[in-house]
């Protein structure tokens, strides 16, 4: 079963309450107030929008929760009673229309600080004019264990200073994460493809999780490396 596959479980999904096409603003940090916020139960999503899938990770002790018609993928934590981590697709990436990502809506709504997604793309300059230039740029130097391993640690030391950094993966593809406001920033070719949003409280525990690759947005329909 991939991440997009429905999987209504006991945990609480299947809401249908609120339709997800309803003009929505991200906050950094939180999510949507009010509606999808990082500390919300299942149950609290549920009674706000309609069409909610979920699949359980085994492995990552997670629930992979989905709202096609929003463009969202979280991650839940049935342990903590909270999300671990959100992330909303903005932009439809040119690739194989058998790709998962391919079925999933986008976000049109707004991004607290004057940024709005609903006339069309964003780009990498409209992010930094509202929360700042990058303090350093992360990148991998070859596809050797050794190479991946100094670029995962470079990455986790820039993380835990806090500032506002860049990483690059392939295929011209980079992320730009403000760590401090609790969010991230898929780019492909300038514009922005993907919005994650994290608690800023969570790096000592999910460091890992959070610098590794996008697992949403998809290059020529193949996962980012």
């Amino acid at each position: 079963m991939t991440v997009w596959a429905a999987a209504s479980l006991s945990s609480g999904c299947g809401g249908h309450a609120v339709q997800s096409e309803t003009a929505h603003t991200i906050t950094p940090g939180v999510g949507i107030r009010g509606r999808l916020e990082m500390g919300m139960s299942l149950g609290d999503v549920k009674r706000h929008f309609r069409g909610v899938e979920c699949e359980l990770d085994r492995e990552d002790r997670v629930v992979r929760v989905t709202i096609r018609a929003l463009g969202f993928l979280g991650m839940y934590s049935e342990e903590n009673g909270r999300f671990t981590q959100m992330f909303f697709l903005v932009r439809r990436v040119p690739g194989d229309d058998a790709d998962p990502s391919a079925k999933m809506g986008r976000f049109t709504g707004d991004l607290d600080g004057g940024i709005s997604f609903f006339k069309g793309d964003v780009r990498r300059e409209d992010v930094i004019a509202t929360f700042g230039e990058p303090v350093q740029i992360v990148a991998r130097a070859g596809d050797t264990d050794e190479a991946f391993r100094e670029y995962h640690a470079a990455m986790g030391k820039a993380w835990h200073d806090g500032r506002p950094f860049e990483c690059s993966t392939s295929g011209g593809t980079s992320i730009l994460y403000y760590p401090r406001d609790g969010i991230a920033f898929v780019i492909e070719r300038s514009n922005i493809e993907e919005i994650r949003v994290f608690s800023p409280d969570n790096s000592s525990s999910d460091t890992n999780r959070l610098v590794s690759p996008a697992i949403i947005v998809t290059n020529q329909g193949q996962p980012l490396k």
